[in-house]
């Protein structure tokens, strides 16, 4: 008993100095220490609920070269899903027309054309950026990303205190403001995400988790080439 007290001691004390450590960081230099621990992960869960011209959903387990994301949209009283897997630098997509067209932003033709079958979008498809953003581990890490005007922040969860970092971000042209929030310790992992655009129009909660689970993602393997432009 007298051992375990003193481990408990020794690894309370160890919390409170990097607690205290990342209490006196700046704001560049938190969310560097976030972003490191994040990097050094193998793969991550998380999962997105956002709202504002749609409602999207998106259960997602990324790895570093390959991931998936299972997203469900819905609008004007419509709803759908599509699935999203991207391994050796190449996106896979699977799902229904209304989704294609409405949240990937595929041509009307070739959401009528490839709905519900597993399609193979290349690296050098124009296509690839847009439907495997955030799969990845690199790319969610990217997108959850403050990049300027930082500032400390902190908020509870569930009755835990987290710290973390405010700024504003770009996604395909639309500035948001981006907060990204972790657990204080000597390895601060991201546990919640918020973004909105000026005005919060759009808002976006991500949870973030399971840090280092394995990830068993299969291939399809008979998909079809996507031809033609969106």
């Amino acid at each position: 008993m007298r051992r375990l007290a003193t481990l408990a001691v020794v690894v309370l004390a160890g919390a409170g100095l990097a607690a205290a450590a990342l209490a006196a960081q700046s704001p560049k230099s938190l969310r560097a220490s976030i972003f490191a621990a994040a990097r050094a992960q193998r793969s991550v869960h998380y999962v997105t609920e956002t709202s504002g011209n749609g409602s999207v959903t998106i259960v997602a387990d990324a790895g570093r070269t390959r991931g998936l994301q299972r997203i469900t949209y819905a609008k004007g009283g419509q709803s759908g899903h599509v699935t999203v897997i991207v391994a050796n630098d190449t996106a896979y997509v699977r799902g229904d027309e209304f989704t294609l067209h409405g949240f990937l932003g595929f041509s009307q033709a070739q959401a009528a054309r490839y709905a519900n079958v597993w399609i193979r979008v290349p690296h050098q498809s124009h296509l690839y950026s847009a439907v495997a953003a955030a799969v990845t581990l690199p790319s969610f890490l990217d997108e959850i990303y403050p990049r300027t005007g930082l500032a400390r922040v902190s908020r509870r969860v569930n009755g835990v205190a987290l710290v973390g970092v405010r700024g504003f971000t770009r996604h395909q042209g639309i500035p948001f403001v981006e907060g990204v929030y972790a657990r204080a310790g000597a390895k601060p992992l991201p546990v919640v995400e918020v973004e909105a655009t000026p005005g919060a129009s759009f808002r976006s909660s991500t949870a973030i988790d399971r840090w280092n689970e394995q990830l068993r993602i299969n291939v399809p393997q008979h998909a079809l080439p996507i031809v033609g432009t969106a």
